[in-house]
């Protein structure tokens, strides 16, 4: 009988737990991993410096508004690790601060599912707890059945149609986590607000540039997915995002905000330097 290569296992991170790929001797293997990095102090204090650094474009309308206005707040689904139990009564606690006499009942805190299900009930009530949202209306985004508003049609032909709760709000706030995309480039930005709180032909259509060459993870100029998102959240009007760069042990190590696309590149630049890594030449295998 022919001799047998011997074989190791090989442990590598699988949805929650590992999974062992058996790699026959003497393969020649690297494990690239994200680079080490320390998480935020406290989440209050980073809050708090970004919105310090906040620029007037980002600012300006919340002195127009007064009680009989509204506020759509978008967030992610349950999908995405994003802590908001901690997050929300910062925003929101912010808004009131900025707009004293603002009714909680005037704020809409939007669940982006994109072409999932919405949310039910209990979901809803595990992601924003009634408790920490003083008063604020929750819903759960439908991207078949939800009233659209349409703003008309990119340059690349996608119809932008987005939720009618969020699109008539007066002061529309997003919220998201910035991390590599597989063909968006990078996600956060005007993603949530588009591709969460979209409309099905909005995604669909969206979704059908990733066959370019430049819609790949990493890049933002030149991929046809990213520029038309970014181009459909200029004509929504999104006018102030908060994004979080996490480590890929969920912990957070950046808060940013401000205007979107200003937030998605100062983002996807800290989370270029935190999970790239430099080849010096190509594998045959990639796993």
């Amino acid at each position: 009988m022919a001799n047998q290569k011997e074989k190791m296992t090989l442990e590598l991170k699988y949805r929650e737990g590992t999974i062992g790929i058996q790699v026959p001797e003497p393969l020649e293997f690297d494990i690239l991993k994200p680079k080490p990095v320390r998480p935020i102090a406290s989440i209050e204090q980073a809050f708090a410096c970004a919105f310090s650094n906040l620029d007037k474009d980002a600012t300006e309308l919340l002195s127009d508004l007064d009680s009989k206005q509204t506020v759509a707040i978008a967030i992610p689904d349950e999908t995405h690790p994003l802590p908001t139990i901690e997050i929300l009564p910062l925003v929101i606690d912010w808004l009131f601060e900025k707009i004293p006499d603002l009714l909680s009942e005037r704020i809409t805190i939007l669940v982006g599912c994109s072409l999932k299900p919405p949310a039910e009930q209990e979901t809803l009530e595990r992601l924003v707890p009634p408790k920490i949202v003083q008063g604020c209306k929750v819903l759960s985004h439908d991207s078949k059945n939800a009233e659209m508003i349409s703003y008309g049609t990119t340059k690349r032909g996608t119809p932008v149609l987005v939720n009618s709760v969020y699109a008539r709000a007066d002061y529309k706030i997003a919220i998201g986590q910035i991390e590599p995309h597989q063909f968006v480039g990078f996600t956060c930005g005007t993603k949530g607000v588009i591709i969460g709180c979209g409309g099905e032909q909005t995604i669909e259509h969206n979704h059908s540039l990733m066959f370019h060459d430049n819609a790949r993870i990493g890049v933002l100029e030149g991929n046809p997915v990213r520029e038309d998102l970014n181009e459909a959240g200029e004509m929504v009007g999104i006018d102030l995002s908060i994004n979080f760069v996490m480590a890929s042990n969920k912990e957070i190590v950046r808060v940013l905000a401000g205007r979107p696309l200003d937030t998605q590149r100062e983002g996807a630049q800290t989370c270029a330097e935190l999970y790239g890594v430099a080849l010096e030449d190509s594998y045959d295998i990639v796993v």
